[in-house]
């Protein structure tokens, strides 16, 4: 959905720190009819140019979004569940017709991008009590592709190196 005017709730969200802004100034992300107890609400996109667009990238997402370097992609949680942070991770990307769903039962906070953000690594199947999960990674390029297991009991996600080749995590 775009609208050619921006909203004044834009300005609210960025006043709110509810906003994920590209280096480049050029893309704007924030939340619109945000909910502070459900920590979600609809993800818009505002694109500055010649004119000024908004587009809707999806409802009731999360706050734990996952912006890439250069804005252009973001991986974000949506359909939260009763302790507002358990949902679907989705990828998005401006040459997507709509977001990829990656995988399902994702908690905040447990996933990024990889290497140099051709991939995603992230926790599925987190057990709150024990805090260990699945560390799974999928490819960007090729999202037909399957996602691939890489460890079990994992705990926490640091980072990649930018090759993609070494994941550093944490277990137990």
């Amino acid at each position: 959905e775009e609208t050619e005017t921006a909203v004044p709730v834009e300005k609210a969200a960025k006043n709110a720190g509810l906003t994920f802004e590209s280096k480049d100034g050029k893309r704007t992300y924030f939340f619109d009819d945000y909910n502070p107890e459900t920590k979600s609400g609809t993800l818009k996109l505002v694109k500055t140019g010649k004119t000024k667009k908004i587009i809707e990238i999806s409802p009731a997402v999360h706050n734990s979004v996952v912006m890439s370097k250069d804005g252009n992609s973001l991986l974000y949680l949506q359909t939260s569940d009763k302790n507002d942070d358990m949902g679907v991770l989705y990828y998005w990307n401006a040459k997507l017709d709509e977001p990829f769903k990656v995988a399902s039962d994702i908690d905040h906070g447990t996933f990024g991008f990889a290497g140099n953000e051709e991939w995603v690594v992230f926790i599925q199947n987190l057990n709150r009590i024990e805090m260990q999960g699945d560390l799974y990674v999928k490819s960007l390029e090729k999202l037909k592709d399957e996602k691939v297991k890489i460890d079990s009991a994992v705990c926490r996600i640091y980072g990649t190196n930018p090759g993609g080749a070494a994941y550093i995590y944490a277990k137990d």
